[in-house]
């Protein structure tokens, strides 16, 4: 009995000197709680709505004032009618309303790619619907982009995005680990080949292997799931290369503060797990808090390659219709790895 106490006690010992285990039993559950808190929410809200009608008149403004009053719909003004698709195809906003000839019939143009946030809108258009005097009107919903509105269609490319990065950033940051681990990270110290070439070297294979793992998982996908390919597959690769850059980014910072290989995977889940949960993979982005939102669309990597994905796969976007989520991952993929070079450079003495 004393030995299993001497046991125990040692144990406790071992989680208070270890800095990492005592801040993950006892900070990061309450962060987890407060993430999930703020985000795990079905309830849409804020869905940017624009209108095309050829006479505008006292009845419409009264619809889109009843439409809007629950503040579920925000009014984003009239478009005229290819210009309120492109809108949508770009993703500024979440649905379009036409109204037909003598407004006896209104069009629902919903994003069926956002497929959470499509099924909810349909949702809020059927019990609106339900409270409006119809008479003669007649309310069509219709999905852009995905009109079955298949599941398939918007969650295999996100298990595609988490993938990835999962791969590309756990790989890298056990690579450099190992060297710690080795004490190997000392030959490079005295060997002729210079910073930089030490790093390209080390990150090079893991990059190689991610895209081929890419390529071979989305074709997969492709054929078995019958995944719609749309636009062009140039963009998409080159789109995908600076995913991975910002993947490796984030493998090289997480072996930075890891001693050992399960440390480095452990740091590297503790990294990306926020970004997966905040993408809007598993819940709409509509729907969190307005901070989050913030979060998400300026400072979140793995949203923005979904946002292209998507784009690409089911609405055919070129580079013009998806520009600001295409610069955002160039800049954030040049950003982390340079600072990811600058530290490891400084920590690893090289």
């Amino acid at each position: 009995m004393n030995g299993i106490k001497a046991i125990i006690k040692k144990e406790f010992i071992e989680i208070i000197r270890d800095k990492r285990n005592f801040y993950m039993v006892t900070i990061a559950p309450f962060i987890l709680l407060l993430l999930f808190g703020y985000i795990i929410s079905l309830d849409l809200k804020k869905v940017e709505t624009g209108y095309f009608c050829e006479n505008e008149n006292k009845e419409i403004r009264e619809f889109i004032y009843s439409l809007t009053a629950s503040g579920f719909f925000i009014n984003k003004g009239f478009f005229e009618k290819e210009r309120l698709i492109e809108e949508i195809k770009r993703g500024n906003l979440k649905m379009g309303i036409i109204f037909g000839k003598k407004n006896r019939e209104i069009l629902f143009l919903i994003d069926g790619s956002q497929g959470l946030s499509a099924q909810k809108i349909l949702g809020y258009i059927s019990k609106f619907s339900q409270n409006i005097k119809k008479g003669n009107i007649e309310i069509k919903p219709v999905y852009l982009f995905n009109p079955s509105l298949e599941t398939k269609n918007y969650t295999v490319p996100g298990v595609f995005v988490i993938i990835v990065i999962i791969i590309s950033s756990i790989l890298t940051g056990i690579s450099f680990t190992i060297e710690k681990e080795r004490k190997t990270i000392e030959i490079f110290n005295i060997s002729p080949l210079k910073p930089h070439q030490v790093i390209i070297g080390k990150i090079t294979p893991y990059t190689v292997l991610t895209f081929i793992d890419g390529i071979l998982i989305f074709s997969f996908a492709k054929i078995f799931f019958k995944i719609p390919f749309k636009g062009n597959p140039f963009l998409l690769i080159l789109i995908f290369f600076f995913y991975i850059l910002i993947g490796l980014g984030i493998g090289m910072l997480a072996s930075l503060i890891s001693k050992t290989q399960r440390e480095s995977m452990l740091g590297t889940f503790l990294i990306i797990f926020p970004f997966i949960l905040l993408s809007g993979i598993f819940f709409p982005i509509e729907s969190m808090s307005e901070f989050f939102r913030f979060f998400t669309n300026y400072f979140n990597p793995v949203t923005h390659f979904l946002i292209c994905l998507r784009s690409i796969l089911l609405k055919g976007a070129n580079i013009k219709e998806i520009y600001f989520s295409f610069i955002f991952l160039i800049i954030y993929s040049f950003f982390i790895f340079t600072i990811s070079y600058i530290l490891i450079l400084k920590k690893l003495k090289l």
